[in-house]
């Protein structure tokens, strides 16, 4: 019997060993004077040293470069008061002088006066980790410069393009007023180059927007407006749009209301033509676009409602991203770059306001921009 018990603890003690000395960390002990005393294998191999070179012959301090070895000595006598270091990370020094980081962690093996008798150390090997943080850094350092040059590209390419597509325009209107003598397929011709010119300007905005939210651009330009002023020159300039298809657009504001507002315009401006010309894009023809303002003691509420499309349950979460197309299609061929939605929504964020839809597919659209009061 005390033959199997003998037999039983000596084959535990052997997977015991055999555990210490071939796991995938590594381990090491060292005395109070930092005498290494055990080390597994594997630490063996990392440093490159045998064990009849290491065990009860080398200090702890023979593994670490120089230049950190006052500041061991420092954390050791730490250690020793302390009984625990975690995740603590070093270098150390292989045999050829080469050096590896690794991850510590040690605790303290006291007697029962409590006086420091060893050390258990894990040791974890860093070197491909950190390779692949190198990696990283770099790999995100190349995107984010690529990022910089390609926000750049497009600024300036949006910006440089803004002019020509604007001379052409006022061009092709002034051709359209002045050309009396026209034949009809030169009047066909002229109708198509403004509408392509109207596309590319709406591209180039959206571009020039989106580009300078990337960027950061933040306006601080918030001063007073008259808000209604502001809803009925946008509603304007779309009337023309409006007619081609045979559209209303119905104005519902309360004309007694005091309707100064503090606001940054251009944002404010981005996303009253976003909305209405989406409205305008979506709705079938001869229905109607209507847009409506109301105050509350929170805020102001600008309220933008067609008879289009609308857009399916699925796809409202969708709504907002960036170069999404969605079921729903401009009715009448327009342009569409995806983009319209998902800055305005970042603008109105900015105003500290929040944008919902409330939509059924096939009756309509309605979005609602709430703004808060604010001071500046």
């Amino acid at each position: 019997m005390a033959n199997s018990e003998e037999l039983n603890l000596s084959k535990a003690l052997n997977e015991i060993q055999d555990l210490y000395d071939n796991a995938p960390v590594g381990y090491h002990s060292i005395d109070k004077t930092g005498l290494i005393t055990r080390i597994n294998n594997i630490h063996l191999k990392w440093l490159g040293y045998t064990r009849e070179e290491m065990e009860g012959k080398m200090n702890v301090r023979s593994i670490l470069p120089e230049n950190v070895h006052q500041r061991f000595d420092a954390q050791f006598e730490r250690l020793k008061q302390e009984g625990y270091h975690e995740n603590l990370e070093v270098l150390l020094k292989r045999k050829d002088g080469s050096t590896f980081p690794v991850l510590l962690n040690t605790s303290v093996i006291y007697d029962e006066n409590k006086q420091y008798l060893s050390t258990r150390t894990v040791i974890w090997d860093m070197t491909e980790k950190k390779k692949l943080e190198e990696n990283l850094r770099k790999t995100s350092e190349a995107l984010f410069q690529a990022n910089q040059d390609k926000n750049r590209f497009i600024g300036m390419a949006s910006h440089d393009l803004q002019n020509p597509i604007t001379a052409i325009s006022m061009s092709v209107e002034l051709l359209q007023k002045t050309g009396a003598n026209l034949t009809p397929m030169q009047k066909k011709l002229l109708v198509n180059m403004h509408s392509s010119a109207e596309r590319m300007h709406y591209l180039v905005t959206d571009m020039l927007n989106l580009n300078r939210l990337e960027r950061g651009v933040v306006s601080d330009d918030y001063r007073e407006i008259n808000l209604k002023s502001y809803i009925w020159d946008t509603v304007n300039r779309f009337y023309i749009f409006a007619s081609r298809k045979n559209l209303t657009i119905r104005q519902d504001i309360d004309e007694k209301e005091d309707w100064r507002f503090m606001t940054e315009p251009n944002y404010l401006i981005q996303i009253l033509e976003n909305l209405v010309s989406n409205a305008i894009k979506y709705s079938f023809k001869g229905q109607t676009v209507t847009v409506s303002l109301h105050k509350n003691t929170e805020g102001v509420q600008i309220i933008v409602a067609d008879k289009g499309q609308g857009f399916k349950a699925e796809e409202m979460p969708l709504l907002y991203r960036r170069f999404q197309q969605l079921s729903a299609r401009p009715t009448a061929g327009e342009a569409s770059t995806g983009l319209g939605l998902s800055v305005v929504k970042e603008y109105v964020e900015i105003l500290r306001g929040q944008i919902v839809c409330e939509s059924e597919w096939g009756k309509g659209a309605t979005f609602k921009v709430s703004l808060p009061y604010m001071t500046v």
